[in-house]
């Protein structure tokens, strides 16, 4: 079972997400307006904005928690 909690409050989108054992997921965030950093557990990250779409593209990942935030 894939977990999930989202919050989306003063200006900040988080996601956090449990993947079970032997499972990969595609992770996609809101693109906010201006400026924005997203990290994963804490650390800075590299996304791809989707093109004509208002996503940004985290990528595959694989079993483990994560927590995605966009600021």
């Amino acid at each position: 079972v894939v977990l999930m909690a989202v919050e989306n409050e003063g200006g900040k989108y988080t996601l956090v997400v449990t993947i079970p054992a032997n499972m990969d997921a595609e992770v996609y965030l809101p693109l906010p307006t201006g400026k924005y950093q997203v990290t994963n557990n804490g650390n800075p990250i590299k996304v791809t904005k989707m093109k004509n779409e208002p996503f940004l593209f985290v990528g595959k990942i694989g079993s483990g928690n994560y927590r995605f935030e966009v600021k």
